[in-house]
């Protein structure tokens, strides 16, 4: 499976947007962000058809519109090999995880420092590249 080149932020709080966009340039990623899911659905289909897709989505559970999880699913159906680490504030890890299905995605705790999220990045990639392209499923 491709080495993750292209990141999807999306999280309806923009100090948090900014600040995982410059951390994720200084590493050498191409980034691109959305404000909610809808928004990060339109940018996931242009990606896509202009052969750029993105690799790996970091996106916030409660968003306005569509929320995370609600994208998530999306996602899922139709870019399978898309990855996704779930952020949140709010404690509730148990839900979060129940929804999440694929063994590559994962979850961080907000407030999180850069040196976890390059942690949680790594340890997707790794599995990516052990599933090479096994497609994840439901």
């Amino acid at each position: 499976m491709e080495r993750i080149k292209r990141i999807l932020v999306v999280d309806d709080e923009p100090e948090a947007v900014n600040s995982l966009l410059r951390h994720l340039w200084r590493e050498g990623f191409e980034t691109d962000s959305a404000f909610d899911g809808l928004e990060a659905r339109s940018k996931l289909v242009e990606a896509s058809l202009r052969g750029a897709p993105f690799n790996l989505l970091i996106l916030d559970v409660l968003m306005p519109r569509m929320n995370g999880i609600e994208l998530f699913k999306w996602v899922k159906e139709y870019y399978p090999l898309t990855s996704a680490i779930f952020i949140s504030a709010f404690g509730d890890t148990d839900a979060i995880r129940a929804n999440i299905r694929c063994g590559f995605d994962d979850f961080g705790q907000k407030p999180f420092t850069p040196r976890k999220m390059m942690q949680l990045i790594e340890s997707i990639q790794e599995v990516r590249t052990t599933l090479r392209n096994e497609p994840c499923y439901s």
